[in-house]
């Protein structure tokens, strides 16, 4: 090469290496200019719980929201440093047990221990009672009354799904209020106003459910075993297409299908309430047969919004009570009693 060129090569090798730091730098920069997940003085593994802790905290500055990254009945959560010290930092972490948001549990020895010997991991199975989920079997002879007692095959566990009954949320409420006050003295009359508030509205929104349960034949058919605490605090009987929290589809044979069409006519079943947001195969499987089946009637579904994560609307616990009320008053309404059509 010749010695004129040495020195053009060199400066174009140094154009490139600069533009190459430059672009280097300029990642890197963004990256460090992300804004940071934030960080919360409260946390809950489900939205109910979120509003709770949220509402009785309003005017006192502190904030509560979401564990990041939860999905329900996973057993790990991948959770950055960052997301690790906020919630280690945090005043309580509160979650429900009974394998709903067993990431936590996973970690009490661990990412946990801390706010665990500390006091600040509260698991709500450990504060209330909780109702085993019962598995109903669509070719038993109908009784009158649901069994209280199943025997052992015929049940799913601890039912951690509390928040659909607004009694239960009353009493998470009053259990929260004690958490609270023992974490932020300095708050206490904001909290405890603010938790007289959240009574008041849950007692009328209890109240509700009552009447419009009362006044209906107590019957509905859903998608999924869900709705079991509604069957304790309201005494509506709720039947699944599907026997577990989640829809099963290995389990479900022709026979099984056949057996709950025959149940939904023999009751009168006109719409079949599903889990907002969540597809049903099964559920779509029994109402496209009983539609074939030649009834004077047209089976249709109804939307219940369990709300395990925060509303994307804005919409509020009790807002979409309320809405799940209406369907429940749909589904129970038009319904012929059980009793009526022996």
């Amino acid at each position: 090469m010749s010695p004129a060129l040495r020195p053009r090569r060199w400066w174009y090798m140094m154009k490139k290496l600069i533009a190459l730091v430059a672009v280097l730098f300029g990642l890197s920069a963004s990256v460090a200019c992300t804004p940071d997940e934030p960080g919360y003085d409260l946390y809950a593994t489900v939205y109910p719980l979120v509003y709770l802790l949220g509402n009785m905290t309003a005017g006192t500055g502190l904030t509560a929201g979401m564990v990041p990254g939860m999905s329900s009945h996973d057993t790990i959560a991948d959770w950055s440093p960052k997301q690790i010290i906020a919630m280690k930092n945090a005043a309580l972490l509160v979650y429900v047990g009974a394998n709903l948001d067993a990431q936590i549990d996973n970690q009490i020895t661990g990412v946990f221990e801390e706010l665990y010997d500390d006091g600040r991991l509260v698991k709500i199975e450990n504060e209330i009672d909780f109702i085993e989920g019962v598995v109903h079997h669509h070719d038993e002879e109908e009784s009158e009354t649901t069994t209280t007692e199943p025997e052992a095959p015929t049940t799913l566990g601890y039912d951690p799904h509390f928040w659909v009954s607004p009694e239960r949320m009353l009493l998470v409420n009053d259990v929260l209020l004690a958490k609270l006050l023992a974490a932020y003295p300095d708050h206490a009359a904001q909290i405890t106003a603010n938790h007289a508030t959240l009574e008041t509205n849950l007692t009328e929104l209890s109240a509700a459910y009552q009447a419009a349960i009362d006044a209906g034949t107590k019957f509905m058919m859903t998608s999924t075993n869900l709705y079991g605490y509604l069957t304790a605090d309201y005494g509506i009987e709720s039947i699944s297409i599907s026997p577990g929290y989640h829809e099963e589809t290995e389990q479900f044979t022709a026979q099984h299908k056949q057996e709950i069409v025959d149940d939904a006519i023999l009751r009168g079943v006109r719409y079949i309430i599903y889990e907002k947001n969540a597809s049903s195969p099964l559920s779509e499987a029994v109402i496209a047969s009983l539609n074939q089946s030649g009834l004077d009637y047209v089976v249709g579904k109804l939307d219940f919004n369990i709300m395990d994560t925060v509303p994307s609307d804005g919409s509020t616990y009790i807002q979409i009570m309320y809405l799940n009320l209406q369907s429940i008053v749909t589904a129970t309404t038009l319904i012929i009693d059980v009793n009526s059509a022996r």
